[in-house]
């Protein structure tokens, strides 16, 4: 397959002669360089009008640990292939076999911004539904997860089906934990085909924000065996009354 400078698809290339490359060929390429075998690949020839063959190639995602080539390890960045650092690795294999949960947030309808709403001479907004997603991207399912869901102190937060912790500080804002536990007599175990929504936060927001520059901090962190995760999103004001929910703050934080 031609490229042009963008790296974008720019045609095919004159093809490879199927006598010199039977399907077999990558098959057997595969089985003496890849490890674990990847059982599933199936090569594929398809005919072009000069006679040679283009090889489509389906490599199906695996469920197994990370495959190495000629024992080393690699990853795509763009457009480049690179060698795997150790902890890359080591990530990898951990995947493997402990849960990997993360947490997404979503305004209502599963948008990523919110237009507020001030009923007449009102100080604070409607509350606003901000739903918590968690997902694993590891096949290993969490049956227990401890959750808490940070809310920067100056939004309120109307949710009564979280644990509502004491103030703390997180990366430089304060904040208020909302607890959530997650246990088998209480709900499903945690798995890769199925992303769990938590109980919406139902915010309401000052209307004094909405004239400030600042970042609203909107952050996670997760408990789980074999598993601790955590990161920062932010609420950004746009538009005069539109929240956004964005995962990195403005300079002027």
């Amino acid at each position: 397959m031609k490229e042009n400078r963008d790296h974008e698809p720019d045609g095919l290339d004159a093809g490879l002669d199927p006598r010199e490359y039977p399907e077999i060929w990558f098959e057997q390429v595969f089985q003496q360089h890849v490890t674990p075998l990847l059982t599933t690949v199936k090569p594929r020839h398809v005919p072009l009008s000069n006679g040679r063959v283009a090889v489509v190639i389906d490599i199906p995602a695996s469920n197994t640990d990370p495959h190495q080539v000629d024992g080393r390890y690699y990853r795509r960045h763009n457009f480049n292939r690179l060698i795997m650092e150790h902890y890359e690795v080591r990530d990898m294999f951990r995947r493997s076999t402990n849960p990997d949960l993360f947490i997404e947030f979503y305004f209502d309808k599963m948008l990523k911004y919110h237009d507020l709403h001030y009923p007449s001479e009102a100080e604070e907004s409607a509350p606003m539904g901000m739903t918590p997603v968690i997902s694993n991207r590891s096949n290993t399912p969490s049956r227990y997860a401890v959750v808490n869901i940070f809310v920067d102190e100056r939004l309120k937060v109307l949710s009564t089906a979280y644990e509502k912790l004491a103030v703390a500080k997180v990366n430089g804002f304060r904040a208020i934990p909302y607890r959530l536990t997650f246990y088998p007599n209480k709900s499903m175990p945690i798995f890769k085909e199925q992303p769990t929504l938590m109980p919406a936060l139902g915010i309401v927001v000052p209307i004094s924000i909405l004239y400030r520059p600042n970042d609203y901090l909107i952050g996670f962190e997760i408990r789980s065996p074999g598993c601790q995760c955590d990161d920062s999103n932010f609420l950004i004001v746009e538009y005069g009354r539109r929240l956004s929910i964005v995962t990195k703050a403005n300079e002027t934080s």
